[in-house]
């Protein structure tokens, strides 16, 4: 039951609280009516035209009823007129209400606002986790969770597309959606959590905030469904989201005229651009791109070369942060957890053209888990440091370049087939392609319950022999009889026991 004063605030002052979206519910809810998932459908229309809320738990016990957070951090004079641009750029948008004066209405939560260059362009950022009583925290972690298309997903598709048609020219095509989550509305009384302060006014936010924790999902849930549209009904093919950008490919020259720019286009493209424009989903022409070669999610793709490059400036400020974060590398220095959750994120970013370092993130993620509290302190403990120090020094000596071709292939392409197995007396590994076998005999015989280590240590052999060979074979297959063993190699994830054994192959 939410407070009878903030009901009371939302309710009184209906000017302040409004739903505010370019989204075409009816023509969204029309394309969906196939859609096997009822439930979800009707949710995200209910939320486009009534506010979404945020799967915040509110109110909770020890929550105040009226909180301000808000802070005078603006003392450069350029950023006071940035900010005072971008708020009244909201006002007239309606994304912001008009000022209702200096003071919080009962029930109003203010947090800070901060300016952030991303691209050289300023953007207003609203943090939503500032003090010990934010919005975000009020939002359980299961709830903010994102599953976003990779690099990896998207290099397979262009792999595909050059092998369909060898003698085309493939071209990256990638499609931006303006102001992303702000074409989410909020709900009222969510909205009412969502107050921003500059200079001595108060304006209510009504759409979904890029501070805020659960504004991803619902964002992201909505261009989910709209590329289940572009799939099922417009019959788009292979297009990859990551938050407001998707991304895809075409042939060269084939371009169709669009209207709305006066220009050709490939042909994929415009067709999403007009499936967004009969939704309403805004976009601009500057950010509509197109090439053989593209940077896409802070990534260079080359479909010529068929690389994905992290630019060296990139790799080298990813590597210092990694140092930065680990300090003095002293065990039992201690990070917010905060600060954790954003290093894990900035090191699955890199997982795109390093995937096989994802072995380096199993502590980091281990020291997370079941906490909570975005304050808290966590503790850097001896395994955390290993495995960051180990996954920051490969990852400087790597050279940040991923090959395409090196991620699909069928197993008639293989350099080289092997058989590895494990029992409680032993360990070996076959080749027949090299007509080469090699066996240990353990000493004692080992414990049912490491039969799986060995299942991979057998493995972990197998890869360190055909490392060795003057030929080094560049496309191996390896098979064993473990279906664990299996799932550890192709997920690059494992319990801690196991970990050493990724990271050494």
């Amino acid at each position: 039951m939410l407070p009878p004063e903030l009901i009371h605030t939302v309710e009184s002052n209906p000017h302040l609280f409004k739903i505010v979206t370019l989204i075409k519910v009816n023509a969204f809810r029309d394309l969906l009516k196939h859609h096997p998932n009822k439930r979800l459908v009707s949710s995200a229309c209910r939320g486009l035209q009534e506010g979404f809320w945020p799967w915040a738990t509110y109110p909770l016990s020890d929550y105040p009823l009226t909180n301000d957070e808000a802070q005078e951090l603006f003392h450069d004079p350029v950023h006071q007129d940035i900010l005072r641009e971008k708020v009244q750029g909201e006002v007239r948008a309606g994304r912001y209400s008009e000022s209702f004066g200096p003071l919080l209405l009962p029930g109003m939560y203010n947090m800070p606002v901060w300016i952030v260059h991303r691209n050289e362009k300023p953007r207003l950022i609203c943090d939503q986790s500032a003090g010990n009583f934010s919005p975000n925290s009020m939002i359980p972690k299961h709830e903010r969770t994102l599953f976003l298309d990779t690099i990896q997903s998207y290099g397979r598709a262009i792999r595909r597309a050059k092998h369909a048609q060898p003698d085309r020219a493939v071209i990256l095509v990638k499609s931006d959606v303006a102001r992303g989550y702000r074409n989410m509305p909020v709900h009222p009384y969510f909205q009412a959590l969502q107050i921003v302060k500059c200079d001595d006014h108060r304006y209510v936010d009504r759409c979904a905030e890029i501070g805020g924790a659960g504004s991803g999902r619902i964002f992201v849930t909505f261009m989910a469904l709209v590329l289940w549209i572009a799939l099922y009904v417009k019959h788009i093919l292979d297009l990859f989201s990551y938050v407001d950008d998707i991304f895809s490919y075409d042939y060269e020259g084939n371009l169709i005229y669009y209207e709305p720019y006066h220009k050709l286009m490939p042909t994929k493209q415009v067709r999403l651009l007009m499936l967004w424009d009969e939704l309403g989903i805004p976009h601009e022409e500057k950010k509509q791109l197109w090439g053989r070669k593209l940077v896409v999610i802070g990534f260079e793709i080359d479909t010529d070369a068929m690389t994905i490059t992290m630019p060296k400036d990139s790799k080298d400020k990813f590597v210092q942060h990694i140092h930065t974060f680990l300090g003095s590398t002293k065990i039992g220095k201690r990070r917010s957890l905060r600060e954790f959750q954003q290093m894990a994120g900035y090191c699955n970013w890199a997982l795109n053209v390093a995937p096989l370092l994802r072995p380096g993130l199993a502590s980091l993620y281990a020291k997370m888990r079941g906490k909570t509290n975005f304050h808290a302190l966590v503790r850097l403990n001896e395994s955390v440091i290993r495995d960051l120090t180990w996954f920051a020094r490969h990852f400087q000596s790597s050279s940040g370049i991923f090959i395409l071709d090196a991620i699909a292939w069928n197993l008639e392409e293989a350099d080289m087939v092997m058989y590895s197995d494990a029992s409680l007396t032993g360990l070996g590994f076959w080749s027949p392609t090299a007509t080469a076998a090699f066996h240990h005999k353990f000493q004692e015989s080992i414990p049912q319950s490491l039969i799986y280590f060995y299942e991979a240590l057998s493995v972990c052999c197998a890869l360190r022999w055909a490392s060795t060979l003057v030929r080094t074979p560049h496309r191996l297959v390896i098979y064993t009889d473990n279906q664990n063993t299996v799932d550890m190699f192709n997920s690059f994830k494992a319990e801690p026991l196991y970990n050493p054994l990724l990271q050494f192959a």
